[in-house]
């Protein structure tokens, strides 16, 4: 059991390690003109389209969407942000729960 948790402790902090290295402060793309909202995806996020989003806040820092390879949201005609159920990065993937808050252009 030990062992298994020392793994998984490993594994998530060698994850947080190469996602910090693509994670963007949060005052430069304010200074940039985008609009940050925190707080649950499921807040504001039911105003927003995924198409005018930006990026999403992790605790670390911003994770841009060009930066994702897949965002998975419910089927929508028009899907918003708080329809997001999860991000992948690289091989690795983020549930929505995880981010506290958007960017927005």
């Amino acid at each position: 059991m030990k062992k298994l948790i020392a793994a998984l402790l490993l594994t998530i902090a060698i994850f947080n390690t190469a996602l910090a290295e693509d994670l963007s402060p949060i005052d430069i793309l304010i200074r940039q003109g985008l609009q940050v909202k925190m707080g649950e995806l499921t807040g504001a996020g039911s105003k927003f389209s995924v198409h005018s989003l930006a990026g999403l806040v992790l605790p670390d820092g911003v994770l841009m969407k060009e930066d994702c390879s897949a965002i998975i949201v419910k089927s929508s005609a028009d899907p918003k942000v708080s329809d997001i159920i999860k991000i992948k990065v690289q091989d690795h993937e983020i549930a929505a729960s995880e981010f506290i808050g958007f960017v927005i252009r």
